[in-house]
């Protein structure tokens, strides 16, 4: 499933999301969405919780399952992040 329009919406209103990833669920700030240098989809958020533990992750949009923009907010993006600084070669969306 295809949740683009959702992660976009989510990264605009700060809001923390929450979907299942490799079997794992995990709980993320979102803080850009686009492209890698493969075309893959991919989401660029600091993981709260789930999976191998807090810290900076790359997801692949097409593997995400189950997610939902929780009410949950986050004030500012996480210090040290950068939008040139990610993975990404196309941007679609950023804080």
């Amino acid at each position: 499933m295809n949740f683009k329009s959702e992660i976009i919406l989510a990264i605009r209103g700060l809001n923390i999301i929450e979907f299942t990833y490799k079997g794992n669920l995990r709980r993320v700030e979102p803080h850009a969405l686009g492209y890698n240098a493969r075309g893959i989809g991919t989401l660029c958020g600091w993981q709260l919780s789930g999976g191998s533990g807090e810290d900076w992750r790359d997801f692949h949009v097409d593997i995400i399952s189950n997610l939902v923009v929780t009410e949950g907010v986050f004030d500012k993006p996480r210090d040290g992040f950068n939008s040139n600084g990610t993975n990404l070669s196309t941007l679609l969306y950023s804080l």
